[in-house]
């Protein structure tokens, strides 16, 4: 019986213990696939930098080394159903990129706290977003 209440209280504890944040008031984590993000579910955006890096790696060498041909092979490729997914996948990293360059952000892990009526906060370091909620309270008190 002691093991099921300590279970429940560890699968439940997030539940219980996440700090609310008032309603104009949104979680960005800027983050790489090297780091594991806790409470994620706390967050409005998670982008990860590494993306198009990723993106790009799991392409790998698919066309000639002949210039015209490749030319061709890609012209191709980028009107096939893989090609799309390819330009939307990359197009959704950018997006992480940007918008991690307009905050100013330096380095990751970073959970920015966006209020509609004050300059964004940026908490580095930290890949626990409750803790972090934690931290953006006390400094906005």
């Amino acid at each position: 019986m002691r093991y099921t209440k300590t279970l429940a209280l560890t699968l439940f504890s997030p539940m219980i213990w996440a700090t609310p944040l008032p309603s104009d008031v949104s979680v960005t984590v800027f983050t790489t696939q090297n780091y594991l993000i806790q409470d994620s579910t706390l967050a409005h955006h998670i982008y990860y930098l590494d993306a198009v890096e990723n993106i790009e790696e799991g392409q790998g060498d698919v066309f000639s080394t002949i210039p015209e041909k490749a030319a061709e092979q890609a012209k191709k490729w980028l009107h096939s159903p893989q090609g799309k997914k390819f330009q939307s996948d990359l197009q959704q990293a950018y997006i992480g990129i940007i918008e991690g360059w307009k905050l100013g952000v330096m380095k990751v892990p970073a959970i920015v706290f966006q209020h509609s009526r004050k300059e964004p906060m940026v908490v580095y370091g930290s890949t626990d977003i409750n803790k972090a909620i934690l931290i953006y309270k006390n400094a906005s008190e």
